[in-house]
């Protein structure tokens, strides 16, 4: 799967060219790194009982908990899905990575399980159970009704090794970020290994919890790389734009791309998901299928080729607001202005929330337990005001974009002979680099008009993304 094309497109390196990565091999990683974290535990703490099936298990967690990702990412799951087949999704993305995991189960992976000594079959601490519990998570559902079968509460701690809900601090992360970093060349003073080697568990309440040294500054390191991370990549403008053609181009061609699943059932591209033996076969394929010769491919054929050439949507610019999702469902439900020259429908734009997980991760921050080097059986948790301290300064923003998807040459024409009504709006923020945007900046006033309409009505048609 080509997980980084949106990447390629935009921060191409001749050198390295494009990375094509399977998640059983982008995993590695993380598998590496759960058993590392693992091992250092059980090297610092021999009282844990720490075994080497308990490791075996964290790490096959790590090769496996992104094995529901489909095709391009979160462009797959989260708007493509989320758009054509929203009832499909049964949770999340670690939903899918547990049926992913039990279909493999049906094949032949848990004989060789069992050759390496893992308890497939027990009732207790079935490892199994363990694996898919700790790629699942918690799924938003109160530990008060809910009890992981896989381990005992003595060894709770295994379960934020690879996917920590409770504060985000993981070897999921950790991998993420030195990988990414380093192919987009950008210096990271943040080094995963440290807080592996200060790591240990202590006694929270009745459950053995992962605390850090109280060292903060490595954890204030990992969440300034993290948002600089969104800033100059995953929330990029034109990566952003170039997920939406994507999107467009799979609505385009979804019912006509078949996929062969079990017992020769034929699933489309919005299907797939039913069945795991349909839905493994999702890769780089789907855009050789598109670019056939089929008619019917024509479209979406059309704006995987304008992504290729560089005739991407435009982004009109970006709206800062304390309540987004409000401005979502007005933008484009307000009745048309006078300018009989201007003409937009919902499908002209596209629209996209930009948040960076300011309030979040203040919430985070509020779940990390440290101790000190003088009391290592001692957990705590930073005061209000160093919680503050420890998350970058820039890291509350909230905004979307607005994304204009059919560029007319009439509506062009029109913006250029009246540039007198151009002027810079006080809420928005015109993109600095994009001076070809003077010629439409007209529909971004209509577009302003519209957000600022005392009788907005609910729409019945939004744009999507």
């Amino acid at each position: 799967m080509r997980l980084i094309f949106v990447f390629f497109q935009v921060f191409y390196d001749p050198i390295h060219g494009l990375l094509e990565l399977h998640p059983l091999l982008y995993s590695r990683g993380v598998a590496y790194l759960a058993g590392q974290f693992a091992e250092a535990l059980s090297t610092k703490q021999p009282k844990l009982n720490i075994t080497p099936e308990d490791i075996l298990c964290v790490q096959i967690a790590g090769l496996c908990h992104d094995l529901g990702q489909g095709p391009f990412s979160i462009v797959f799951e989260e708007m493509f899905i989320l758009e054509k087949r929203a009832d499909l999704l049964d949770g999340s993305r670690k939903e899918i990575s547990v049926k992913m995991f039990d279909y493999l189960l049906s094949t032949s992976l848990r004989s060789s399980m069992e050759e390496y000594g893992l308890n497939v079959d027990g009732q207790i601490e079935n490892d199994l159970v363990f694996i898919k519990e700790m790629i699942r998570g918690h799924l938003n559902t109160d530990e008060t009704q809910k009890q992981f079968m896989g381990r005992t509460k003595d060894k709770y701690f295994f379960y934020e090794i690879v996917g920590n809900e409770k504060n985000g601090i993981d070897v999921d992360k950790f991998d993420y970020i030195a990988r990414d970093s380093y192919y987009l060349g950008i210096q990271s003073s943040f080094d995963h290994r440290r807080c592996l080697m200060f790591a240990r568990v202590c006694r929270v309440g009745e459950k053995n919890r992962i605390c850090f040294r109280d060292e903060v500054s490595n954890l204030y390191s990992m969440f300034q790389i993290r948002s600089l991370l969104h800033r100059t990549a995953y929330q990029h403008k034109t990566t952003r734009i170039i997920e939406v053609m994507i999107k467009d181009a799979l609505l385009q061609a979804g019912e006509c791309i078949q996929i062969e699943g079990s017992e020769e059932k034929i699933y489309s591209l919005s299907t797939a998901i039913e069945d795991m033996e349909a839905y493994i076969k999702l890769t780089e394929n789907i855009i050789t299928a598109i670019n056939s010769s089929s008619k019917e491919m024509g479209e979406a054929k059309k704006l995987l080729s304008n992504i290729v050439s560089r005739q991407i949507y435009k982004c009109l610019g970006k709206m800062q607001s304390e309540k987004p999702t409000m401005v979502y469902s007005n933008l484009l439900a307000c009745p048309p202005g006078d300018n009989q020259n201007v003409t937009v429908t919902a499908n002209d734009f596209g629209i996209h929330f930009a948040m960076d997980y300011g309030i979040k991760e203040k919430e985070i921050i509020e779940n990390v337990f440290f101790y000190k080097k003088n009391q290592p059986g001692k957990p705590f948790k930073l005061r209000e005001d160093e919680v503050s301290m420890l998350l970058p300064k820039c890291s509350s923003e909230q905004f979307i974009r607005v994304y204009y998807k059919n560029i007319d040459e009439e509506v062009i024409e029109t913006a250029q002979k009246k540039k007198e009504q151009e002027g810079k709006l006080d809420n928005m923020e015109w993109p600095a680099q994009s001076p070809d945007l003077n010629h439409i900046k007209l529909v971004w006033n209509e577009l302003d008009r519209r957000v600022k309409a005392k009788q907005p009505r609910r729409a019945t048609h939004l744009c999507n993304s």
